[in-house]
């Protein structure tokens, strides 16, 4: 597991800059722009992330699924930046979700890649702390036993599903989906490979495979003939196919897992 913070962020701590550069170095490239003061003793290029400036003007940090999607790791959608405070709180932000952090990172610009799990294990549904747990995984960020070390953090009565990380997962529609059949006792394994298809995103008892989107903006026109033979295949193959949007497990969750609860009512997920 490597606990480092973000590379390249293009932000400095003033102690770090006089001891890596010394004093005059730091005054020359402020004097010719090519670092800024952004206050609370930090310095930053311009190519550095907004959202990170934003929370160091703030005397704040960047944190939880707002560090996680700098990493590249899949996060549900949420239209807030998260920050850590210390001290005295910052005005309120509508577009802002404040938390409290005991273990300050007073020499990085942002909190770690682990502590941040660690708060969305915390702080958010057991749901969600299971996408990032696994996408963190499967980008290999860290390992599955780190992140079952991690989840085994959260509350006792997250438990029931924090305790179901585990490795495999391609998005977080993927996990959002397995979780909903999984809790409910059937049968569903991941990434499953099918002759003549491939591997198809979940397959739900003996024939039930649904795929589905894993960003907000899939692009259909690439992949609508491959889609199609696949799916040709698999009911040659004796199985039902259900393809699923980003925005029907994201945007329009109750709708759909009410009609996923009525197919599996219908039991067509146990025959082939």
């Amino acid at each position: 597991m490597n606990h480092d913070h973000l590379p390249a962020l293009g932000v400095w701590s003033h102690a770090d800059l006089i001891g890596s550069a010394g004093r005059p170095a730091l005054h020359r490239a402020i004097a010719e722009n090519r670092l800024l003061h952004i206050g609370h003793g930090w310095y930053a290029t311009g190519t550095a992330d907004p959202a990170v400036l934003g929370a160091l003007r703030l005397g704040c940090r960047l944190g939880c699924l707002s560090v996680l999607r700098l990493h590249g790791v899949w996060t549900p959608p949420d239209s807030f930046t998260h920050v850590f405070f210390r001290r005295n709180q910052p005005p309120r932000s509508p577009d802002r979700l404040d938390h409290r952090l005991q273990n300050w990172p007073d020499r990085s610009p942002t909190m770690s890649l682990w502590h941040s799990l660690e708060s969305a294990v915390l702080r958010h549904e057991a749901e969600t702390a299971v996408i990032v747990l696994e996408s963190a995984v499967e980008q290999k960020l860290i390992t599955l036993a780190d992140a079952r070390t991690i989840a085994a953090i959260g509350q006792v009565k997250k438990q029931r599903i924090l305790r179901r990380v585990r490795a495999g997962a391609q998005s977080g529609t993927e996990t959002r989906l397995r979780l909903f059949f999984e809790l409910r006792g059937v049968p569903v394994k991941i990434q499953v490979p099918i002759p003549d298809v491939g591997h198809v995103d979940l397959l739900v008892g003996d024939s039930l495979v649904l795929e589905a989107d894993s960003r907000a903006h899939h692009s259909h026109s690439t992949s609508y003939a491959t889609d199609r033979r696949r799916d040709l295949e698999l009911r040659r193959a004796g199985f039902s196919v259900i393809r699923l949007t980003y925005l029907q497990v994201f945007g329009d969750w109750d709708r759909t897992s009410a009609a996923l609860s009525q197919i599996l009512r219908s039991r067509r997920h146990r025959f082939r």
